[in-house]
């Protein structure tokens, strides 16, 4: 699976893309089509353009209430069609908070109904993903720091002990005059 720690790392392959909320277990929020999955990613949460941060769009959501970005690729994303089919089983499987409004096409309501391609898309939407972005959130912040805090006590206690053994052996090399 590949890790990436900003929006601008992102892929630019077509992809099947989730967002998902924080919390013990993360929480599917919505399901996403992307012909390119940064532009489309950019589109949603930075220039608010997207069918799900504009304004005027029944499925807004903040950027805020999302941690994490995961996706899925397969070679058959190369076909709008299967790309499209691919989202509404991906929908069906990780039941996301906020579904797409989009109509499916003929096309891809044929690819969502033959049961070789939904059996091939559910092995890989319950495989790991392709790939995770997981947002710099303030909880995130915060579990980063308490991480490097500890490290650096286990630094500091570690520093005293050899300041403590070396402090020790001059101390028996001492001779008295």
């Amino acid at each position: 699976m590949e890790t990436v720690f900003s929006i601008w790392e992102l892929p630019t392959r077509p992809a099947i893309y989730a967002f998902y909320g924080s919390g013990p277990v993360p929480v599917p929020i919505f399901i996403g089509v992307a012909e390119a999955l940064r532009p489309r990613v950019v589109e949603q949460l930075v220039t608010s353009g997207g069918g799900t941060a504009r304004n005027d769009s029944a499925l807004a959501f903040r950027p805020d209430w999302i941690d994490q970005l995961r996706w899925w690729e397969h070679a058959d994303f190369d076909d709008r069609h299967a790309l499209r089919a691919a989202e509404f089983v991906a929908s069906d499987l990780l039941d996301p908070l906020l579904r797409s409004r989009i109509q499916i096409t003929e096309q891809s309501r044929r690819l969502y109904e033959d049961e070789r391609f939904r059996e091939a898309m559910r092995a890989l939407f319950t495989d790991p993903p392709a790939g995770s972005l997981r947002f710099p959130t303030v909880s995130l912040v915060l579990e980063r720091l308490a991480t490097l805090e500890g490290r650096l006590s286990a630094l500091e206690r570690a520093e005293e002990a050899k300041g403590a053994v070396h402090r020790a052996e001059m101390g028996s090399r001492r001779v008295d005059l």
